[in-house]
């Protein structure tokens, strides 16, 4: 079971923003093979598994999922709808019985304004998404 202040978009928070992390942090419980969002769904903030598996899956044509990515304890995701209110552009499925941690959009945005460490952290986190999918991507080509 992961705790807040050791996923990685928290360390280094100082104890002030830790507690005012806590205390916007909603916990949801999901049952294996449940959807925690669709794709489509408005973006309403980010998740971090407590517990668990979280599998991020795209439709492919009319009726193909393709799991882009299998999460295990400590991951972030839905980040995308903290930084912009589009709709989500996959779906997060239960891979077991789940435990998350959700951050609600405002509220993270919020935290961010007003975090130096936490901007950083995540922006980083940003930037090895995309570093990811680049490598992905290119991988696929070749």
């Amino acid at each position: 079971m992961v705790e807040l202040e050791s996923v990685e978009l928290f360390r280094g928070l100082k104890s002030k923003e830790l507690r005012d992390l806590r205390a916007i942090t909603l916990e949801k419980q999901f049952a294996s093979g449940t959807q925690i969002f669709r794709e489509g769904d408005s973006g309403d903030g980010l998740y971090v598994i407590r517990d668990g598996r979280v599998e991020i899956v795209h439709l492919v044509g009319n009726e193909v999922r393709k799991v882009f990515s299998r999460l295990e304890p400590g991951a972030v995701f839905g980040e995308m709808a903290v930084i912009e209110q589009l709709p989500r552009s996959a779906s997060a499925l239960a891979a077991a019985e789940t435990r998350l941690f959700f951050i609600p959009r405002e509220e993270m945005r919020a935290l961010l304004r007003n975090s130096p460490a936490l901007a950083f952290n995540f922006l980083h986190e940003i930037s090895r998404r995309l570093r990811d999918s680049n490598e992905l991507h290119l991988r696929e080509i070749i």
